[in-house]
C-alpha cells in the first residue's frame, strides 16, 4: 500500500504503535501501553510528516480495522492544532464518545467477563477464508505480533472532528468483527460508504481496489 500511495505522489508513514511490531529490537512495554500512548503515537507521527511538507495542507489519518480506535483517539488533537486534512477509516472499529474498542463487539454486554487489564493478547494465524495467496499469508504471519488489551478497555473521549471523511467496508469480513457495528450504525445514519469486494484484510489481498479508494478513485455509495 505504501509503495502504491508514494508512487502517486504522496508521503507515507506507517508507524507502528508502542508495543507493536516484531523484530528482536521490540520491546513489550511493562505496564502496557493505553490508548492515550498509542493516540500520541499517532500525533507525534502525524506533526512529523506535516512538519516536513512545506506545502502541506494536512494530514489524511488512515485506519484499518482496529487501528480505527487510535485515530479516532489522536484525530481530535491534530484537528485543534490544525494538522488534520481528513480521515479515511477502512473496516474499522471507530467507538464513540464514551465507548470503549470492546463495546463494538457484537454480543458484548455489561457483564461479559474480560481477561485483566493487562493482558497481552496472542495473535491468532491467518485462515483460508483470508483471501490471500499462500506466499501473502506467510509474509504477514511471520510478522504477527501480541497485542494489549489496555487500549481497548480505554474510552474515546471526543467525537470525530469535523473534517472529509471516508468511510469503506470489507463485503468478506466476518459478522462478528467490530467493524460490523460501525458499518451498521453509519447505514441507520444514512452516511454514504464504499463496500469493497474484499475479506478484512483488504490492504493485503486487494491492494490496488484499496489505494483507489483512498485517492479518490472509489466513489462512496450507501451502504446497508
Amino acid at each position: 500500500m505504501a509503495g502504491r500511495l508514494r508512487a502517486a505522489g504522496h508521503a507515507v508513514t506507517t508507524p507502528d504503535l508502542t508495543g507493536m511490531g516484531t523484530g528482536a529490537g521490540v520491546a513489550r512495554p511493562d505496564p502496557p501501553p493505553d490508548l492515550a500512548r498509542w493516540a500520541d503515537d499517532v500525533v507525534v507521527a502525524a506533526g512529523a510528516v506535516a512538519g516536513s511538507r512545506a506545502d502541506s495542507a494536512g494530514v489524511v489519518l488512515v485506519g484499518h480495522s482496529q487501528g480505527g480506535v487510535p485515530v479516532a483517539a489522536a484525530a481530535p488533537e491534530l484537528a485543534r492544532r490544525g494538522l488534520l486534512a481528513g480521515l479515511a477509516l477502512l473496516d474499522a472499529a471507530v467507538p464513540g464518545p464514551g465507548e470503549r474498542a470492546v463495546d463494538l463487539t457484537p454480543g458484548m454486554t455489561a457483564g461479559t467477563p474480560l481477561p485483566p487489564p493487562d493482558t497481552w493478547l496472542d495473535p491468532t494465524p491467518l485462515g483460508d477464508d483470508a483471501g490471500l495467496d499462500p506466499a501473502t499469508r506467510r509474509w504477514a504471519d511471520e510478522r504477527l505480533c501480541a497485542t494489549p488489551l489496555r487500549p481497548s478497555l480505554d474510552a474515546i473521549r471526543s467525537p470525530l472532528p469535523e473534517v472529509p471523511t471516508r468511510w469503506a467496508f470489507c463485503t468478506g469480513t466476518p459478522a462478528g468483527y467490530p467493524s460490523a457495528t460501525t458499518r451498521a450504525r453509519l447505514a441507520a445514519a444514512g452516511v454514504p460508504f464504499t463496500l469493497l469486494d474484499s475479506g478484512h484484510d483488504a490492504p493485503l489481498s486487494a491492494p490496488d481496489a484499496v489505494t483507489d479508494w483512498l485517492t479518490g478513485g472509489a466513489s462512496s455509495t450507501r451502504g446497508d
